[in-house]
């Protein structure tokens, strides 16, 4: 079984960018994320498909951020 890459969101995230799962669920700075998929974006930058797991295991929100947004968590 493979590990899940994690990040630490450290930037503030548009609402075009994200969809809460639950309706209240909103990113914010310093969350923990289980990235998904790279993608590049319209602009040619790099972005990343993730999702914000609950304590339960479900998630409160997916969200596609650009690297710089992000820092990796070892």
């Amino acid at each position: 079984m493979s590990k899940i890459p994690k990040a630490k969101l450290i930037s503030e995230i548009p609402k075009e960018r994200y969809r809460s799962v639950d309706g209240l669920s909103v990113p914010k700075v310093g969350d923990i994320l289980e990235l998904d998929q790279g993608f590049t974006s319209e602009n040619g930058s790099a972005m990343v498909l993730a999702y914000h797991p609950t304590a339960g295991g479900e998630d409160s929100y997916e969200i596609e951020v650009y690297e710089t947004e992000i820092k990796l968590i070892d």
